[in-house]
């Protein structure tokens, strides 16, 4: 119950239809190499774990920099009573999303992370549960590299499964090409 009163604060806190909003940090050097215009490993052989440091660095770094924020309301009945989703941009390249919703008895969080238009982290917590009975709260988190994933933890714990390959179609990259339509309900639900 206290978790989905914290969602329900972070919710009422973000819901300004279509707002513009700045927010100031520093930069920090992300660790990833650049070729063209996707982000690789420096090194290709890295290992599993190098492979996690580095998004982890490049995540801190999304975090500490100065961004244009622009934050859209949404719904969905389908799949959504209320949702917003963020849009965080470093000089007109978005580097983050954060999505929120609710429906029935249960809210989630999930942010998304890019570098050069890649994407290589997500973060999502999932909180509901029937009404009367305390909350369940479920995390996952998921790391890519090239489109690969190379580390996938629910609740703090590795799952063995390390077979995801992203596409142009994947709920990933589709949730960038939402920002220029504006049609968020219908990427974020199918």
């Amino acid at each position: 119950m206290k978790n989905l009163l914290v969602l329900s604060c972070i919710y009422l806190f973000s819901c300004n239809p279509a707002t513009e909003t700045k927010i100031d940090a520093t930069f920090v050097d992300s660790g990833f190499k650049q070729k063209g215009t996707a982000v690789e490993d420096a090194d290709t052989a890295l290992t599993a774990d190098s492979k996690v440091a580095a998004i982890r660095t490049a995540v801190q770094a999304i975090n500490s920099q100065t961004l244009q924020v622009q934050s859209f309301n949404w719904s969905e009945p389908s799949c959504a009573d209320v949702g917003t989703i963020t849009y965080y941009l470093n000089n007109d390249e978005i580097v983050k999303v954060i999505e929120t919703g609710f429906i029935g008895d249960g809210g989630w969080i999930q942010e998304y992370y890019y570098s050069k238009g890649k994407f290589i982290f997500s973060f999502e917590q999932n909180i509901g549960g029937p009404a009367g009975l305390p909350a369940d709260t479920n995390e996952m988190r998921i790391y890519m590299n090239a489109d690969t994933l190379v580390l996938q933890k629910k609740n703090k714990k590795d799952l063995d499964d390390v077979s995801k390959k992203l596409t142009p179609a994947s709920r990933e990259y589709r949730i960038l090409k939402a920002w220029k339509d504006k049609n968020f309900g219908e990427v974020l639900c199918n």
